[in-house]
């Protein structure tokens, strides 16, 4: 019995069907040279194809092609068997077949490429971003020490940003390390009074060379001239360590600190006004020797002294008016038992009497 679904080829099938029997008879006489390993087969097939395409009835076209498929296997196989040669197909899958990648056997595998330059790209952004975060945090900090004020020969009054005062003796600088909301810090090279503004929620630090002193309001004075730190505390109370935060001791009014051999020395002895007197341009001497009142007053006046070792020990008391060094030195020199001489501007040498 006929299958009414079976495919029912038409005249231009037939006539399609017969062109193709004829190409496989003469496959060997119709290939030309240029065109050898090509199907003859191939130009009807392709023919066919585009022709086929345009029928509605795709079910019988689909069957048709399997039979097509089938035939030509066959005849792939009855070639082989006749010559022992594999018969040459057009590289590459049939053009009625579904197209899939190929990949040879003798090839390496594909290797996945990693491109580094976004990801790099977003680190850099990122710490971009950080860095701006962090600038706007510390903005009002000053990551190097800021030279706020140098005296030359005269007094000069600072009014720092908390409203603090600080009046620096001639020839002497004021740093400052950092200031913020949570206290603020300064280098004194010199000698300075201050007169800190009460803030117990801020810290305010002076800074030398070799100590450091905090406090959180109060009047006291900072000076470095005398070989090593000395601070005298005049009102309030303020700790005065080493440079590092060890030996912390605490000052009361009227006490004196002293950096001497790694450790903070405390006194009671100086009196006030030989701390202060320079703020009223007077140096008050209480039994003090020479060689530490030479140190003050190269200091006050930026000038070169000299003084010869059996002078430095000796202990003068009195008062000197801080307006002209050579004034002041020819009555030290009188007071002590010592010459005067001054080879050149700005340098002087004290010699004692009997060495002349």
């Amino acid at each position: 019995m006929t299958d009414p679904n079976a495919y029912q080829p038409d005249e231009q099938d037939l006539k399609l069907a017969r062109l193709l029997d004829q190409s496989v008879d003469s496959v060997d006489s119709v290939r030309e040279p240029q065109a050898r390993g090509q199907d003859p087969l191939l130009p009807f097939l392709v023919e066919y194809k585009s022709a086929a395409i345009l029928k509605t009835h795709t079910s019988a076209d689909t069957h048709f092609w399997q039979r097509i498929e089938q035939a030509m296997e066959d005849r792939d196989a009855a070639v082989l068997a006749k010559t022992g040669v594999e018969p040459h197909a057009v590289p590459g899958p049939r053009p009625w077949r579904e197209q899939k990648p190929v990949i040879r056997k003798d090839e390496p595998a594909p290797r996945m490429t990693v491109s580094w330059l976004p990801l790099l790209t977003r680190v850099a952004a990122l710490l971009a971003l950080v860095a701006f975060i962090w600038l706007l945090l510390t903005r009002d900090q000053v990551l190097e020490p800021e030279l706020i004020a140098h005296t030359g020969s005269e007094k000069q009054t600072v009014t720092l940003l908390d409203g603090s005062r600080v009046t620096l003796r001639p020839h002497t600088e004021l740093h400052r390390i950092t200031e913020n909301d949570t206290g603020q810090v300064y280098r004194v090279s010199g000698e300075g009074y201050f007169e800190v503004v009460p803030e117990r929620q801020r810290q305010f630090v002076v800074m030398t060379n070799d100590a450091r002193v905090t406090v959180t309001g109060t009047r006291f004075t900072v000076g470095t001239w005398d070989r090593h730190t000395r601070v005298f505390l005049e009102q309030g109370s303020v700790m005065m360590s080493l440079a590092d935060s060890s030996f912390e001791t605490i000052l009361q009014p009227g006490e004196t600190g002293e950096v001497i051999d790694r450790s903070v020395a405390t006194s009671t002895e100086i009196p006030s006004e030989a701390h202060l007197g320079w703020l009223n341009d007077v140096l008050v001497l209480d039994k003090r020797p020479l060689a530490s009142i030479i140190r003050e007053i190269r200091q006050h006046f930026n000038v070169l002294i000299v003084v010869s070792s059996d002078l430095a020990d000796v202990e003068l008391s009195g008062t000197l008016i801080l307006d002209d060094p050579r004034q002041i030195l020819e009555d030290l020199a009188v007071s002590s038992g010592a010459t005067l001489e001054q080879p050149e501007p700005g340098r002087y040498i004290l010699t004692s009497a009997g060495q002349n």
